[in-house]
């Protein structure tokens, strides 16, 4: 059953239950493709106005309205706010251990120099790692690897080829999976 605005949309007559067709608001994005725009699907699917999410957020209401627009990207220490507003990751996570660790700092809404203090490394070598100037080394790679084990992802060597969605369940590594892929934008991609 699908809700809009808290509203059941069936309608009941007797034993027959028939959907009740609804009428989506201008601008309403179908098939989200950015962040801003699932956001506000998920603002109009509550009934929410921009100030209460805005409000909800901890941010100004021209700050909603212009991440719904595509005027700015949400700042990253926004993002986990964010995601916990949608119930669901809406950005797609590489399959290689720097895309994880990629996507790790993202919904957690991390700087690359946090990060780094949490990786016992250099910034700098974060930082480059993100902007593309260099990539890790092996021994790099397999201290990420350890890392990500140690917040509750599943052995990276273990992923399977053949299923670019593996793993899918949120419940399997505790949320800190997508729910649906969707490509990563503008966000986090530098530090």
């Amino acid at each position: 059953m699908r809700v809009y605005g808290g509203r059941d949309l069936r309608l009941t007559y007797g034993s027959l239950t028939l959907p009740r067709l609804i009428v989506l608001p201008p601008g309403y994005p179908a098939h989200p493709r950015s962040l801003g725009e699932h956001l506000r699907k998920r603002r109009l699917d509550l009934g929410l106005s921009q100030s209460q999410v805005a409000k909800q957020l901890g941010v100004d209401e021209m700050t909603v309205v212009n991440w719904e627009k595509g005027r700015t990207q949400p700042s990253i220490r926004y993002l986990p706010r964010i995601l916990a507003f949608l119930g669901y990751v809406p950005f797609d996570c590489p399959p290689d251990p720097l895309g994880w660790l990629r996507y790790y700092r993202l919904i957690h809404g991390m700087s690359c120099g946090a990060l780094a203090r949490e990786l016992g490394m250099d910034e700098s070598v974060v930082t480059g790692w993100f902007d593309g100037r260099h990539r890790p080394s092996a021994r790099s790679v397999e201290r990420i690897e350890a890392f990500l084990r140690s917040k509750g992802l599943p052995d990276l060597s273990s992923r399977p080829t053949a299923d670019p969605n593996y793993p899918l369940s949120p419940q399997d590594h505790k949320g800190f999976l997508r729910k649906r892929p969707r490509p990563l934008t503008g966000i986090g991609r530098r530090c």
